[in-house]
């Protein structure tokens, strides 16, 4: 199908004859364009619009530019064009800023990957640029609105507003001067009207409010008057506390329903959070600093820019990763691992993965293996000693085992520093030469018997993909700990093998080439697995950027929440000194790691800014590649929001973002795939 471009002039030709004289610039015209398709106009205004070209409100086309032909089926361009009514409704319709030219361009990138004219896209921005420009901005704005957006099409529904889209919040209504918080002083109300004044004041400024009810005729009020006076200075700004002489305020009382004094409530955003009584200066002490605490941490999430817009799957913890369950048949399984299927090592791995699997009860009631040292010499030993195509088996083993939390965490803690087990698996995804292959056809083969000459095959061999896939899977279940997250958050070398692992498999070619020199196509699902995987690792690095608390509790958890344990989630009971020993051995052997400990104790991300922008760029990279899977988009969409949400607006992830053209990517994934339309949607309102 041709398509072209259709370019209206707004000014009437006044443009042309004035623009220079009043601005300085000559501007031709003021652009307004549309995309004809198969005999269709489509173009924005009133939301996304139709019409049979050169029928519009805008009159005759001053040009008519054919910017080439697309391929695309019918059904897969209107399915895109429907995907972006939410972004293009008519609320969001901004002469200078979202207008008809981005809409044009966004639909020319999508069916044939290349811009609209450059002196189109950038004119709102050459008259901004002029100081006529920027004083008159507002009357063009009124000038031109019925213009360019007219009136809504005949016959043509209108879009509903995206409820993902980003929203301005409302913003409160001024605080006159004289109403103003006071600071570091307990202070006194005789009536509803300035109690309300004080209530009011501290919910519009986001900050807390304690009411002390009291009487003169109460003595053990006045045993709290020294405590409350100093919880008023030491709260400072972050809350205002207010005494009220319920004797002298009767209307308070009543209002209040307060029976019997001392009482105490406390208030946040306007809302009763608690309410005691007695004249207890502990309690006193621990509600107003727990009130405090509770404001400090919402002003410091909701500084922010991105806690301002409407994006609820990103503005939460993350509380499960991604991990891989599917249990294989041990008897084939078993097979594979010939001519080491045997042996007390093997029957334990097996008997305890086959129990756990056929448990009635929770797999925690099956006993693990007694033999883990011996496990973990069998799993870094064996796979040189097997063919090349059958080692998979050997790393879904490993898998299957590090499903139990209990195993996984010998693991993280037993096989630390260095992590030998897991670095010896991941080591396979190495590419081979030749020589190393020939190697291992010798090695593989039993004891005695002649070894068969190594097929000719390329300078390097990628990984076979089912190997290439089960390690992906490993990695993603090591999640299922918090010793591994840790290790994670600490371990640089660790995070890089695993993200140089995901990365990999996202970006390789989609046709590898096995020891014979065939060419196959690598499926879709080692990419999916691969996005889970960063998936996880920019999971962890959200929850702790979000939710920074120290190591007295679990660093996935909210402030001051203490979630039941689950799979993947540390146990409250677990001591301090029992995280921080692995963090303290990481800290004595690896290069590095006491700053990524310093970091984390403080609250930092443990992925450093340098990772975050590498996974970034990968995760864009293959997001723009990926023309076949939509869970893979889904997954990665899902990853970058994560990875970008509450970082530096200025800060190097988002300008690699920017600079890879993110928000195009974004919006023409969001067309081809239905999967994740509503993560897409919320990721693109980031780079509003």
């Amino acid at each position: 199908m041709d398509v072209k471009l259709y370019v209206y002039d707004l000014s009437k030709g006044l443009a042309r004859m004035y623009s220079l004289a009043l601005t300085g610039t000559q501007m031709d015209a003021i652009y307004h364009t549309s995309v004809v398709l198969d005999g269709t106009e489509y173009y924005f205004g009133q939301g996304i619009q139709t019409a049979f070209p050169g029928s519009t409100h805008h009159g005759h086309p001053m040009e008519m530019i054919n910017l080439g032909r697309t391929e695309l089926p019918k059904d897969v361009i209107e399915e895109y064009i429907q995907s972006l009514e939410e972004i293009y409704s008519p609320e969001s319709y901004d002469l200078f800023l979202h207008n008809c030219n981005n809409f044009t361009q966004d639909l020319s990138m999508f069916l044939l990957g290349k811009n609209i004219p450059e002196h189109i896209r950038n004119l709102p921005q050459t008259f901004l640029n002029t100081p006529f420009g920027q004083m008159m901005k507002p009357q063009i704005e009124n000038a031109l609105r019925g213009v360019t957006q007219g009136t809504g099409t005949p016959g043509v529904p209108q879009p509903p507003s995206a409820p993902a889209r980003a929203r301005a919040p409302t913003p409160a209504a001024p605080v006159p001067a004289a109403t103003a918080l006071p600071r570091g002083t307990v202070q006194m109300a005789n009536n509803v009207q300035q109690l309300d004044t004080y209530l009011n004041t501290a919910s519009q400024t986001g900050n807390g409010a304690v009411i002390f009810f009291t009487s003169a005729t109460c003595p053990p009020c006045k045993i709290l008057y020294p405590t409350y006076d100093e919880l008023a200075e030491e709260a400072g700004d972050h809350a205002v506390l207010v005494k009220v002489d319920i004797s002298v305020a009767l209307d308070v009382g009543m209002k209040y329903g307060v029976r019997a004094t001392p009482t105490f409530m406390a208030f946040l955003r306007g809302e009763k959070v608690d309410e005691w009584s007695g004249a207890n200066p502990g309690m006193l002490r621990g509600n107003v600093r727990l009130l405090v605490q509770m404001v400090q941490q919402e002003q410091l999430a909701n500084a922010h820019p991105h806690r301002r817009l409407d994006l609820p799957t990103l503005q939460k913890k993350i509380e499960n990763y991604v991990l891989y369950k599917k249990f294989p048949p041990l008897d084939k399984v078993r097979q594979k691992l010939s001519p080491h299927d045997s042996g007390p090592v093997v029957s334990s791995i097996i008997d305890f993965l086959q129990a756990r699997n056929n448990a009635t009860t929770a797999p925690a009631d099956i006993p693990i293996p007694t033999n883990l040292p011996e496990i973990a010499t069998f799993l870094q030993t064996t796979a040189p000693h097997l063919p090349r195509e059958n080692r998979f088996v050997l790393v879904d083993l490993a898998r299957l085992l590090f499903l139990d939390p209990r195993v996984s965490g010998y693991f993280a803690e037993r096989d630390s520093p260095a992590h030998a087990t897991l670095s010896s698996l991941f080591s396979l995804a190495s590419p081979v030469s030749p020589t190393d292959q020939s190697e291992s056809t010798s090695t593989s083969t039993s004891p005695g018997s002649q070894s068969a000459p190594a097929a000719s095959a390329p300078a390097s061999t990628p990984a076979p993909y089912n190997l290439r896939m089960t390690l992906l899977q490993l990695a993603c279940n090591l999640f299922i700990t918090p010793l591994y997250t840790t290790h994670l958050a600490t371990d640089r070398a660790l995070r890089d093998t695993i993200t140089h692992l995901a990365t990999s498999a996202l970006l390789s070619e989609n046709l590898t080439t096995d020891a014979n020199g065939n060419k196959t196509k690598i499926p879709a699902n080692l990419r999916v697995v691969a996005a889970s995987c960063i998936y996880n690792l920019t999971a962890l690095n959200h929850n702790a950027r979000l939710w920074p608390v120290d190591h007295d509790h679990d660093p996935r958890s909210g402030p001051g929440s203490t979630p039941a344990p689950e799979p993947g989630f540390r146990d409250e009971s677990k001591s301090k000194s029992e995280t921080k020993s692995g963090e303290q051995r990481h800290a004595e052997t690896e290069p590095g790691a006491e700053a990524d400990r310093r970091e984390l104790e403080v609250g930092l991300e443990p992925l450093s800014e340098e990772e975050q922008v590498e996974i970034a760029a990968a995760v864009i990279e293959a997001l723009d590649k990926e023309i076949e899977s939509g869970e893979t988009v889904r997954g990665l969409v899902f990853a970058l929001g994560l990875l970008v949400y509450g970082a530096d607006v200025e800060g190097s992830v988002v300008d690699v973002c920017r600079a890879m053209g993110v928000e195009g990517i974004l919006r023409v994934k969001g067309g081809m795939f239905r999967e994740g339309r509503e993560v897409i949607a919320e990721v693109g309102c980031l780079f509003k």
